[in-house]
């Protein structure tokens, strides 16, 4: 019996940004040294993982810079 494709997706928010907390919506300011951090700590989970066949992302600023 064939066993079919599957696809697996995987979701990844971008860190802090620079400034006051805020719901910045199409604003964009750059990340901040906590959300670096944060980003860095997101992807540790991911050493086991395959690579990614495709990336797909926000054209903002503090999305595309990491």
């Amino acid at each position: 019996m064939d066993t079919p494709d599957i696809t697996r997706m995987d979701l990844l928010r971008h860190g802090q940004p620079q400034g006051e907390p805020a719901l910045h919506g199409s604003n964009d300011p750059p990340l901040s040294e906590q959300g670096w951090r944060q980003m860095h700590a997101a992807l540790a989970k991911f050493v086991e993982q395959p690579p990614w066949c495709q990336v797909v992302s926000s054209p903002l600023r503090r999305c595309r810079s990491f």
